[in-house]
């Protein structure tokens, strides 16, 4: 409601606040403003995403990709425990728009994406530059971190990570549990599999993230390449789909072919994105990974704000994860339905490469194929 309208008048007005991006060569520029109080975003060149010069009024509290932007999950835990002076609370689901904007603004040189809302978050991404520790020094750091060693974090987005960076090549790092356990060694499998099946992808002609899984400081650890940082700094424009479907249709339970092939009909994204979606979906599907939701699908924005499908990440057997740290073996049941035609060969070559991997476990092989019928 504006109260304005009503012949009250604001007893604070929001100050705008500034939108800049981080180019592809690392330099900022401006976009533009964000009007909180009227929900305005005046642009001034293109390179928001899908939105170009102009005002543009929003319905949302926040542009879409301000809440996409914010660390979700175990990140956005630890933002709190590591920034006290946000006053956010615990869980980042509950924080609001002003919560956002605070987040962002105040620590928000570093997040996915190229958008820096806010002059401090320039200010931050010019000035920081990166520290000479090395990726032992930032592990043994998260590692002290007391939501690290507090007990299970098995929900959405909630695995423990550590992201990496030396300027011209940015990975995140997921770790497993210490091995020596059964969710240790469930885990550290989970973790090669995520690798093979990127591969898989990539070998198959599809566009996934180029990861590793490799033993480091005693535990499993997978290193996955952003494909949202370029070297010197250079940044590349992302967003997921949860967030985007939650402000144009207010619903999260849609499937990312359907987000896809409705973005495809307004002609924000082109019709090989929603047929590449389509097909790593059903794959997902045949390989017992029950965590495709919209969160694990992204898209890259050009320097127009144009959106293509992001390389595939996430995709893995998440079924056979433990759920609260129990593992879900006793109740899983072998998949029934049939496996497309259109990507059989991947389910195959996937299966051959799982078979040929020694470093997982012959126990998780038998488990996972019994799972998926093959």
């Amino acid at each position: 409601m504006d109260t304005q309208a009503n012949g009250h008048h604001h007893e604070h007005v929001s100050p705008p606040i500034s939108i800049s991006r981080v180019r592809r060569d690392g330099q900022v520029e401006r976009l533009g403003q964000w009007l909180h109080d009227e929900r305005v975003l005046e642009l001034e060149r293109e390179g928001f995403p899908f939105l170009g010069p102009g005002r543009h009024q929003l319905e949302g509290e926040l542009p879409w990709i301000f809440w996409d932007m914010c660390p979700s999950g175990y990140l956005g835990r630890r933002l709190q425990s590591r920034m006290p002076a946000l006053r956010l609370a615990d869980n980042p689901r509950d924080w609001m728009a002003a919560d956002v904007l605070r987040a962002l603004s105040l620590a928000g040189g570093d997040l996915a994406g190229n958008l820096l809302i806010g002059d401090e978050a320039v200010t931050t991404f010019r000035d920081v530059l990166f520290d000479s520790t090395d990726f032992a020094s930032a592990f043994e750091a998260a590692m002290r971190d007391s939501v690290l060693t507090g007990s299970p974090s098995s929900l959405g987005g909630e695995r423990p990570k550590v992201l990496w960076s030396d300027g011209d090549s940015a990975q995140l790092a997921k770790f497993a549990p210490p091995p020596g356990s059964p969710q240790g060694q469930r885990w550290s499998d989970l973790l090669r599999m995520e690798a093979l099946c990127s591969t898989t992808l990539r070998l198959s002609g599809v566009s996934a993230v180029v990861s590793e899984a490799r033993e480091n400081l005693g535990r499993t650890m997978l290193f996955v390449e952003r494909f949202d940082r370029l070297p010197n700094r250079g940044r590349v424009g992302v967003g997921t789909l949860f967030w985007l479907a939650m402000d144009r249709w207010g619903d999260v339970a849609l499937s990312a072919p359907e987000v896809m092939a409705r973005l495809n009909t307004e002609g924000l994204v082109d019709a090989n994105s929603v047929e590449v979606c389509t097909k790593v979906h059903a794959f997902s599907a045949a390989i017992g990974n029950n965590d495709a939701h919209l969160g694990n699908y992204g898209l890259l924005f050009d320097d127009a704000g144009r959106a293509t499908l992001a390389p595939i990440y996430d995709v893995l057997p998440m079924a056979l994860a433990p759920s609260n740290d129990e593992l879900p073996d006793a109740w899983l049941t072998p998949r029934t339905a049939p496996v497309a035609p259109s990507i059989a060969p991947w389910v195959d070559a996937l299966v051959r490469a799982v078979q040929a991997d020694a470093e997982i476990s012959g126990d998780f092989k038998a488990l996972w194929r019994h799972h998926i019928g093959v």
